[in-house]
């Protein structure tokens, strides 16, 4: 009948000595309660709604048995002590040692406890400690999926088969099984009773740790205690009224539910999971700091890019560790593949996901298709794989080149694979015999079919393009299989076929038969070239006939021969011819009329004056006597410059290229090619403005305010702007003043006061502006400065700038401050104030405490000391402090390891105040000095035990130095096969007892082992007695002290007469049994209530029975007909039923059914899908390269529109709302004027349509010009001789035009270009029409002027005059006639062309 207190025992992980980094490590084991208080719930609390009154199971003369229960607020020491809220059983005792518990309401028996947990942990054991009875009916529930799903422990029950009967009640075979148990739901002790459960029961040997069963009994994410039944007296039976009721009620003193951070053997120290606030001394974070490569709460994962191997728990000897993916540095992202895994034989499973750099395979180790290695690079290359340049005409699979280059298989990476009559490194040329390359040809050209007689051996038979052969010199056809005209007998030859070689005098022509080469023969000519003359006939030679020079003015030279000479005359030398005179030659022996050919033989005898500064060399034509003369150089002797030019010298003479518009004419001055400049036109050429002007040939001032002279003679910028401007035009200040400088404005540049001026010395601007709403000047500083005037350093930035000679320097925080932040940094004295990166110091320059590193590289990193494992001076609120450099923890006494989370050798028990504890290894009992590390168990020789070996063996007690005896636990009996060491007694089960648990125990009766409970009375009239034996027991201990001393203990020394005391023993003895036979006899009268409720339940059901008896007695036979046809219709409904299901499985199952059928259908389809997956692959990347080459051919186009577009409108506007260019007034393509109308170009734009338009309208001047001189003509009276008209008109026609046909050559080309992509054509063609009949018109009236004139015969003065002006008049209409003919040309073309 007495408690026995049971100590906490940490429960047994395996780990060793080395830490994390060579296998399993485990964080700290602890209390889950702790921290965990809002976390913790209960379904059923005193005192939540309402005070409410408990009573307590005591003494009966007691007075205080009754106390009440207010539960509204939580528990305070001082002021709620009557509160019992589920939290009380965190802890034991209060702040001042007063103890604490949780109450359930009074008698309710279904109560349960829960703990939910923001993670996985791991949980080894659980203890409870009870105020009042322990519950004689509970279990232990655990979810490991966050209370989806619950799945029990253990059950515990005062009698499992009655309140389990489902839940075996044996003893425990496997660790995972899960049993009723007994010993913990005794009535007594009826205060302080415990309850403990561990996880793993230490009698199971676990021999894998590791085992998936072994972790799912482990892990917990909620834990639930249900209490099912209460422990009464039974009273509650014969009375349910509250006031009895008050007794029972549940009531926990303290709950301890030991475990820690569920890491799967990854992690040696946990913090707490995010979101998750509370820091209490002693709590059991949740968020595992993982290692061996591993993340998540629980280390329950690899990390990313670490999917290689699978992951697995750790292991004492084997961390497996997560292995980082081999994607060769093409993909930061992998997964594990199990198939893979077992395909490589366990050695890798890692898959790449997202290869980049055109890489694919499981580990980006090869090209995508249509992509190849470059051999010359590495595969880790992020451009290793080029694409492959093959082409998709001429190429097998689309264009897909070898990947890599594989001797053995035949590949080259990049080489194309071409179709079987395609060569060629990208598969685009036919072979040679072949042409006309198609994408649809499965072999991609034909045969040329050439003749091979007639085609050359260099290079291929035939185009490759169009298939026509290569034929031989002098073979044509298609396939060379004929010889060209004059040629015969195709062969294998060089040159394939022979020539005719018919004689030029006796063949009709060189033509000759194919076959045999017979020539078409003149009359008496023979053979095959027809070249011997018929027998009886001659052929006179061709000089046959020969006849010498006569007349008067004809002298004859003899020439001698000379040995070596060649003879170029006939007879004894020449006839010397004078200059005009003529020759005459006798003929008289002409037998046939017909053609015949006179060749004269002559030689010039005129000796050459070339100009040597003008001329290329000193000799001249032959004919003419015309020297070669230099550039620009004219004369048959090279001696003069051509007109337009200027300059004679050793290299020719120069172009004047005088400018149209600024010059008066093209004819420069000869000797400085100075050329007549018109008003306002400057310099040689006339090209330039005068001095103070720009924008030739539209010269006009330059606009400088007043504060420039000059400027630029293109752009109109002044030049050198002075009193403190800058600017185009010098309207504004300089850098460092500010004001309105532009004339007019009476207004000056006036210096920045930021805040001194810019030579003061204290200037910290680069400009400032004067604001119109508010008159103040706004400094613009420069860097490192702010404030209106710049006297304020600027964020990151500190100084003294208010001051002269004051500056701003950059804060020295080594780049670990945000510069922007105002309060980043102190403004005077440069102490950084907020530093980043977890860095501290007064420049940042060290990492704050709690973190080490590097600071100035921005590598501080948290200190990862384990709170168990470090003096405590050196933690606080859950944070360690480790060496700023080193991240070396300080350590606790015999405490190691970089993070302080090992106890050093032999040493255990690490979390200890004064580090580990020594293992205490006896010396020749054990096998070593060193023990585990969680429990602290040496490892003993053969024949000891116990924690340190100085005990006796498992399963034996005794003093190991004297002698050791067995412990013959009966198994069956017993809790343990290991008894009492010092003692030797068995721990028994409930029901047995004895010293090796072999006999049935008091309260039960039977045959050891089958000992069964005895009858409830028992237990009620057993307690009665053994409460009556020790009250006997006390009573006469205080009788026999009177009796020795005659006195009372304690009350006086008055002598009490011996019969007296006889009498006080009766009377106590008999009190206490009347109270006791007064509960006993409310006890029967229950049970006697509940006997005769039974009772009454049997006599009813003994008149039902009669009742259904003589029912059956009167069924007579109709009925039994009635059920024969309803036994019928059952019949005929069960095999329609029967027909209906092989229905419904014919439809389902066999090779007609639609099911069937449906998946039929969908292989073959996925099947489809998979053969042409590839096709459709190279498809898609086929078209995609078009594309992009489209894109990029439409781009290109799109750059040449704008650009024509400049050339042609003068412009190249960009389109917006309405189709309108509002960005220039030029137009351009697209652009729409605000009546619809395309706008391209104008007078004053550049292109072509600027320049018909600037044509036009010159046009028009010559017009004016030629009505003028029209007027005038039809005024002049007849006078002048035709001769002189005539010659007038000579000259005019003789002027020559001002552009030479080179140069209007290549304007036609430009415009042609230009025009080319002209949007607006057919308004350009005809407005270019209209001004071509214009042109023609006016050159009708000056040609209408010139016939006038004809008739004119006595005003040759007048005539001249009006002459002149028609000349200029004709020179500018020709010219605006060419350039309009030009443009008409270039239009027609492009229309042509569009």
């Amino acid at each position: 009948c007495s408690a026995v207190f049971v100590h906490t025992v940490a429960q047994e992980l395996p780990s060793g000595p080395h830490g994390c980094a060579g296998g399993s490590c485990y964080p700290a084991t602890g209390n889950l309660l702790i921290g965990r208080d809002i976390n913790l719930t209960a379904t059923s609390t005193c005192g939540l709604e309402a005070p409410e009154q408990y009573c307590i199971v005591s003494h009966l003369l007691e007075v205080d048995k009754c106390f009440k229960c207010d539960s509204r607020r939580p528990y305070q020491p001082d002021y709620h002590r009557t509160s019992h809220r589920v939290e009380n059983v965190i802890y034991l005792k209060d702040s001042k040692g007063d103890l604490t518990w949780w109450q359930s309401v009074n008698g309710e028996e279904s109560v349960s406890i829960r703990l939910n947990l923001e993670a996985e942990f791991h949980f080894t054991h659980l203890i409870m400690k009870f105020k009042t009875f322990r519950p004689a009916g509970m279990l232990i529930e655990r979810s490991a999926d966050f209370g989806r799903s619950w799945r029990p422990y253990r059950y515990f029950a005062y009698n499992c088969s009655r309140t389990f009967p489902q839940i075996p009640s044996r003893s425990l075979q496997l660790i995972d099984d899960v049993i009723c148990e007994e010993r913990y739901s005794d009535i007594e002790p009826s205060t302080e009773g415990e309850v403990i459960y561990k996880v793993l029961d230490p009698s199971i040997h676990v021999s894998d740790p590791y085992s998936t069963n072994i972790q799912d009994l482990l892990r917990i994410t909620n834990l639930r205690i249900n209490f099912t039944k209460l422990h009464t007296l039974g009273d509650n039976l014969l009375d349910r009224r509250p006031d009895v009721l008050q007794k029972y009620y549940y009531a926990l003193y303290e709950l301890v539910v030991r475990g820690s951070c569920f890491c799967y053997g990854h992690a040696s120290e946990c913090v707490p999971v995010q979101g998750v606030d509370t820091r209490v001394s002693g709590m059991i974070h949740g968020h595992c700091v993982c290692k061996h490569n591993t993340e998540g709460l629980n280390c329950e994962r690899c990390r990313d890019f670490h999917h290689d191997l699978p992951w697995r728990p750790a292991e004492a000897d084997n961390p497996h560790t997560c292995r980082e993916c081999n994607c060769n540095g093409h993909s930061d992202k992998c997964h594990f593949d199990m198939a893979v895994y077992l395909a490589t034989g366990n050695v890798s499973g890692g898959v790449c996901d997202d290869c980049l750099h055109n890489t694919m395979g499981r580990n980006c180790e090869t090209c995508k298709p249509f992509y190849y290695q470059d051999p010359a690079r590495d595969i880790r290359d992020p451009v290793a794989c080029v694409s492959c340049d093959c082409d998709p005409v001429g190429s097998l699979e689309g264009g897909v080149c070898d990947s890599h280059t594989d001797l053995d298989l035949g590949m080259i990476g990049g080489q194309c694979r071409c179709k079987p009559n395609v060569k060629g490194q990208r598969c685009d040329y036919c072979k040679e015999g072949h042409y006309g390359l198609s994408q649809n040809d499965p072999l991609g050209c034909q045969p040329c079919n050439c003749d091979p007689r007639g085609i050359t051996m260099v290079g291929g038979p035939c185009d490759p393009i169009s298939g026509d052969c290569s034929c031989k010199r002098y073979v044509t056809g298609r396939y060379c299989n004929q010889c060209i005209p004059e040629f015969w007998g195709l062969s294998n030859d060089l040159s394939g076929c022979r020539p005719c070689d018919c004689d030029f005098g006796g063949a009709y022509s060189n033509k000759c038969r194919m076959d045999n080469g017979q020539c078409d023969c003149r009359p008496h000519l023979i053979s095959r070239q027809c070249s011997d003359v018929q027998p009886e006939y001659f052929c006179a030679a061709l000089d046959f006939y020969k006849y010498e020079a006569e007349g008067p003015d004809v002298m004859t030279v003899h020439r001698e021969r000379q040995p070596g000479q060649m003879v170029t005359w006939t007879g004894p030398g020449f006839a010397r011819v004078k200059d005009g005179a003529g020759l005459v030659f006798t003929i008289d022996n002409i037998a046939y009329a017909m053609e015949y050919d006179i060749m004269i033989r002559y030689e010039p005898e005129v000796t050459c004056h070339c100009d040597p500064q003008g001329s290329l060399s000193a000799e001249c034509d032959k004919v003419g006597g015309q020297c070669h003369c230099k550039p620009n150089v004219i004369g048959r002797n090279c001696n003069l410059c051509a007109p337009r030019t200027y300059g004679f010298g050793p290299y020719g003479c120069t172009a004047c290229d005088c400018h149209l518009d600024g010059s008066a004419g093209q004819q420069c001055d000869p000797s400085t090619g100075q050329c007549p400049c018109n008003a306002g036109a400057h310099g040689r050429q006339c090209s330039n403005c005068q001095h103070g002007h720009w924008g030739f040939p539209n010269c006009r001032p330059c606009q400088c305010n007043g504060h420039a002279e000059s400027c630029d003679p293109h752009t109109g910028a002044c030049h050198e702007c002075r009193d403190h401007t800058a600017g185009h035009q010098c309207e504004r200040c300089m850098d460092g003043f500010y004001g309105n400088p532009v004339l007019g404005s009476g207004e000056h540049c006036r210096p920045c006061p930021c805040p001194g001026y810019l030579d003061s010395g204290h200037s910290n601007g680069d400009s400032c502006h004067m604001d119109p709403a508010s008159n103040q000047i706004i400094c613009h500083c420069k860097q490192g400065y702010t404030g209106p005037r710049c006297d304020q350093c600027a964020p990151g930035f500190y100084g003294n700038p208010e001051q002269a000679g004051g500056e701003c320097r950059p804060c020295e925080c080594n780049g670990n401050i945000v510069a922007e932040d105002p309060g980043s940094c102190d403004q005077h004295t440069g102490q950084c104030l907020k530093c980043l990166y977890n860095t501290d110091g007064l420049s940042c320059s060290e990492c704050k405490p709690g973190y080490y590193g590097n600071a100035l590289v921005r590598d501080c990193r948290r200190c990862t000391c384990m709170t168990l494992g470090t003096q405590q001076a050196y933690c606080s609120d859950g944070l360690c402090y480790c060496d700023k450099q080193t991240g070396l923890c300080p350590c606790r006494t015999n405490v190691e390891g970089r993070n302080c989370d090992q106890c050093a050798s032999n040493y255990w028990n690490l979390g200890m105040d004064r580090g580990c504890e020594a293992c205490g290894c006896h010396p020749q009992n054990s096998l070593s000095p060193h023990c585990n590390l969680i429990s602290g168990q040496c490892h003993c020789r053969p024949g000891f035990g116990g924690q340190q070996c100085t005990e006796c063996e498992p399963l034996h007690w005794g003093n190991p130095n004297v002698q050791c005896a067995e412990c013959r636990c009966d198994p069956l009996g017993a809790e343990a096969l290991q008894c009492d060491r010092t003692t030797g007694a068995c721990l028994c089960r409930e029901g047995t007892s004895g010293r090796h648990c072999d006999e049935c125990a008091r309260g039960f009766t039977g045959s050891f082992p089958k000992c069964v409970s005895c009858h409830p009375c028992f237990q009620l009239w057993d307690d009665i007695v053994c409460q009556v034996q020790r009250d006997l027991d006390n009573i006469r201990l205080i009788i026999a002290k009177i009796l020795e001393m005659g006195t009372v203990p304690g009350v006086s020394d008055a002598r009490i007469p011996f019969g007296m005391l006889n009498s006080i023993e009766v009377t106590v003895t008999l009190f206490w049994l009347r109270a006791e036979i007064a509960i006993t006899d409310g006890r029967l009268m229950g049970i006697e209530r509940e006997i005769n409720g039974t009772a009454e339940q049997d006599n009813s059901l003994k008149r039902n029975l009669t009742s259904m008896e003589q029912d059956s007695e009167n069924v007579d036979v109709p009925s039994v007909c009635l059920c024969a046809d309803q036994f019928e219709k059952v019949r005929k409904y069960y095999l329609q039923s029967l027909e209906a299901e092989q229905r419904c499985n014919a439809s389902v199952f066999g090779p007609e059914s639609p099911v069937e059928q449906s998946q039929d259908t969908r292989n073959r389809t996925e099947t489809l899908l998979e053969q042409k997956k590839d096709q459709l692959l190279r498809t898609v990347t086929a078209q995609n390269k078009s594309l992009s080459e489209l894109e990029k051919k439409a781009n290109d186009l799109n750059n040449k529109v704008h650009h024509l577009s400049h050339k042609v409108c003068g412009g190249s506007g960009n389109v917006g709302a309405n189709d309108t260019c509002a960005d220039n007034s030029c137009g351009g393509t697209g652009c729409k004027d605000s009546n619809g109308t395309l706008l391209c170009g104008g007078p004053k734009c550049k292109g072509t349509v600027g320049d018909s338009l600037r044509a036009l309208q010159n046009a028009h001047e010559v017009t004016k010009n030629l009505t003028a001189a029209s007027d005038d003509l039809m005024n002049i009276e007849e006078g002048a001789d035709p001769e002189s008209i005539e010659k007038v008109a000579k000259q005019v026609l003789a002027i020559e035009l001002p552009v030479n046909r080179t140069l209007l050559d290549r304007v036609v080309q430009q415009i042609r270009d230009n025009i080319a992509n002209l949007t607006d054509v057919e308004r350009i063609f005809n407005q270019t029409s209209a001004h071509l009949d214009m042109a023609k018109q006016l050159l009708n009236r000056a040609q209408n002027a010139g016939a006038q004139a004809d008739r004119v015969g006595d005003a040759i003065s007048k005539t001249k005059e009006a002459m002149n002006t028609s000349q200029e008049a004709i020179e500018k209409a020709e010219k605006a006639i060419e350039m309009a003919m030009e443009n008409l040309d270039a239009t027609k073309n492009a229309t042509a062309m569009v």
